[in-house]
């Protein structure tokens, strides 16, 4: 069942993608305040977190529903991962450094949107393999939330 006013997948996927990005755009200073309230490894890992559950969705759900939720929560969490990061990455070294830092993980992040979408066309390939696709990038994300999760305990021992 597509959505009334779209003709094809195509638009229904471009229309999420798009709803994405803008709820990507709201969500950051929101995400940035978060980030200062409970610190930058929580809200890192819950950012992450939100971003395992959104992944896992159209795994559990390869439907219209599975990948509307996936965008809409992905839309939500995305810019908190970044915000986090960049954050995180300024408070661990000298004020004098801090652009450095920020360039070191903006460039980590541009290569995972550059081999991330690369790695998912290869594993999609043929056989329409999405769900394997997802699946694997769930696993991954889920990773990213095991490891912020470390993070938070060594941020408290500190």
């Amino acid at each position: 069942m597509r959505p009334i006013g779209y003709t094809n997948e195509d638009d229904v996927a471009g229309a999420l993608a798009s709803f994405m990005g803008m709820l990507g755009i709201l969500f950051g200073p929101l995400w940035g305040n978060l980030s200062d309230r409970l610190g930058r490894a929580q809200s890192l890992t819950l950012a992450m977190s939100l971003a395992f559950v959104s992944t896992v969705l159209p795994v559990l759900s390869p439907s219209l529903f599975g990948f509307a939720a996936h965008y809409v929560i992905l839309g939500a969490a995305v810019t908190g991962m970044f915000t986090s990061s960049l954050a995180a990455s300024t408070e661990r070294v000298n004020i004098d450094q801090a652009p450095l830092a920020v360039s070191y993980v903006t460039v980590f992040f541009a290569a995972g949107q550059l081999i991330g979408p690369t790695v998912a066309g290869w594993l999609i390939g043929p056989a329409d393999a999405f769900r394997l696709t997802f699946g694997v990038s769930a696993a991954l994300t889920l990773l990213g939330a095991l490891l912020g999760a470390v993070l938070i305990k060594l941020s408290k021992r500190d």
